[in-house]
């Protein structure tokens, strides 16, 4: 089981943020409470009211009624665990958010036209994918960096880990069928890349609150030494 719900923060029903208190926890509302900038705030209540619309939608109840905890790493599990793992994400005016009865990640990033792709692009990119970048033009460029970041990430939070650029050095994304897939990205009206990446990705279903705007492309994402040694060498997460 795979659900995804992808959503602009103007979409969201009205007085969705303005009641918070009615379906945020306590520990929630304590971290609500340390996020100074509004937008941040609007970003963290709308995260968190989407995963609990996913989890109703799954399996029924009230938003109150789906309590979330917050790990160390900042990002959200169901507490008490119920074979559930739910993935939030958010950027600019989007917010994004999968559950699963696997781990899973998902990320969004803006698609920045003005993005310098070569000054950057050995932060997150291994050697091979920085080579390829070169190869082609500054569109094409832009969005292929910016779907390998989103996959990334996408990785990092299906493992639980914080953002760590040499882990995502060390990850390779190559094309795949939806049989040997582990990963899947798309672009949402050109504004944002989106990544979600679960061992279930087969699955992967819409909420009824947002639509696939597109076939997805599919990918097997691996670390390069798992990509080296061969797919006997199982890859760990590093954090």
């Amino acid at each position: 089981m795979l659900r995804y719900a992808l959503v602009p923060m103007v979409s969201l029903p009205e007085g969705a943020i303005d009641t918070a208190s009615s379906f945020l926890n306590q520990k929630e509302m304590l971290r609500l409470e340390t996020l100074a900038a509004p937008s941040r705030r609007e970003q963290f209540v709308a995260g968190r009211w989407l995963v609990r619309q996913l989890l109703c939608e799954m399996f029924g109840g009230k938003p109150a009624s789906w309590n979330l905890h917050i790990a160390s790493s900042g990002a959200p599990e169901i507490s008490p665990f119920l074979g559930v793992y739910p993935s939030i994400s958010h950027s600019g005016q989007w917010i994004a958010a999968a559950i699963s009865d696997a781990p899973v990640g998902i990320d969004i990033e803006q698609v920045y036209p003005k993005r310098d792709v070569d000054a950057i692009a050995g932060i997150v990119c291994s050697p091979s994918e920085i080579e390829g970048l070169k190869q082609i033009g500054q569109e094409q460029k832009l969005r292929e960096f910016t779907t390998k970041w989103t996959l990334k990430e996408a990785w990092l939070k299906r493992d639980g880990c914080g953002l760590d650029f040499a882990q995502m050095r060390s990850l390779v994304a190559r094309s795949a069928g939806i049989d040997e897939a582990n990963a899947c990205s798309w672009q949402a009206e050109g504004e944002v890349a989106v990544a979600i990446v679960s061992k279930h990705i087969f699955s992967l279903a819409a909420s009824a609150l947002s639509t696939l705007p597109q076939l997805p492309t599919y990918w097997a994402l691996d670390s390069l030494k798992q990509v080296l040694d061969g797919p006997e060498t199982p890859s760990k997460p590093a954090c």
